[in-house]
């Protein structure tokens, strides 16, 4: 039986794939250029939702970046105090929401058998929102992302991880970057120096730089000490074999998104690592292969970046069992 939440996770699948099979690895570039879409509290939206809404806003060309339910909307007033209303005709977007409840268990095993415990159980559900354009409230101050070429709040953020990061002098093909990675055995990353990167007519060298460090940066939380990610068990072959080039395209997705999520939140532009490329048929078809898959992909990109955010000056509290958050709703 197709359930709604089936028809709704299709339909926000086949939005993204259209924007990346028509933009190819830059798909996310237009994305981070509109600025975060958050919430009518200003609270920003993440995992999911902010790429769901992100590729609907890049689709309507939508130019605020807020999004509200229909309540909230009616609950605001214009400029000129006349009800909040949603222009006619217009059709929501739908969104996820997660929700925790506590249930009551009996524990059946070991020494506490018989012990009632209480447990948090996740549950999500869809639910309608509205781009301020489409109603009459008119939300045009939205900030757009043009980046700088001092970015010492990138490079605080960066240091702030704990990050071990390896600078080389030596020259750089920038169309080859695999002088720039993260090493898993060493559990370092490697970088060649700043100024061995070029300007592009969308963004400086300098961005062009913390763009590929922050990728590896969301890398590097890979680590089984931090959010122990994988795609082994989900890219096997049909004959249960492991398939190791899967495996690590669905890593690079994981890591231009997450790169792309904090581009955006520094205020830098994202560019996509050129090698990327060879990973997007792979992208493309296992997304259509698995649906459920995206939204892992989606929710690891935001893990990664709660991971970072939690190394930060003003901590936010992670736990690297939970794979949905409700913070990321």
């Amino acid at each position: 039986m197709t359930t709604f939440t089936d028809i709704k996770s299709k339909e926000i699948l086949e939005l993204v794939l259209k924007q990346m099979k028509t933009a190819g690895t830059s798909f996310m570039t237009a994305w981070v250029k509109r600025g975060m879409p958050k919430k009518i509290t200003g609270k920003p939206y993440a995992s999911i939702n902010l790429f769901h809404l992100w590729a609907k806003a890049e689709q309507m060309n939508y130019v605020s970046n807020t999004w509200a339910t229909g309540k909230h909307i009616n609950g605001c007033k214009t400029a000129d105090g006349k009800k909040g209303m949603i222009n006619k005709g217009e059709k929501a977007t739908w969104v996820v929401g997660t929700f925790t409840t506590t249930e009551k268990h009996t524990l059946v095993r070991g020494k506490d058998a018989g012990k009632i415990v209480e447990r948090d159980k996740w549950s999500m559900k869809f639910y309608p929102v509205f781009n301020l354009d489409q109603t009459n409230i008119g939300d045009k101050d939205i900030p757009i992302n043009t980046g700088a070429d001092t970015l010492d709040t990138v490079e605080n953020y960066v240091k702030n991880t704990g990050a071990k990061v390896k600078v080389s002098s030596d020259s750089w093909n920038p169309f080859l970057s695999e002088s720039c990675f993260y090493n898993v055995s060493q559990d370092h990353i490697s970088m060649v120096d700043k100024s061995k990167f070029l300007s592009t007519q969308e963004s400086s060298a300098t961005q062009n730089y913390y763009s590929v460090l922050l990728h590896e940066l969301t890398h590097w939380t890979m680590h089984k000490d931090r959010c122990d990610r994988s795609f082994v068990e989900e890219t096997k072959t049909k004959d249960g074999k492991p398939d190791p080039k899967a495996s690590y395209a669905m890593e690079e997705l994981v890591a231009e998104m997450g790169s792309a999520i904090q581009s955006c939140k520094l205020g830098i532009t994202s560019k996509p690592k050129l090698e990327s490329a060879q990973y997007l048929n792979i992208w493309i078809s296992r997304l259509e292969n698995d649906s459920n898959l995206f939204w892992k992909v989606a929710s690891y990109a935001s893990k990664a970046v709660w991971f970072l955010e939690s190394k930060q000056p003003k901590k936010v509290a992670f736990n690297k069992n939970k794979l949905f958050a409700k913070k990321y709703a």
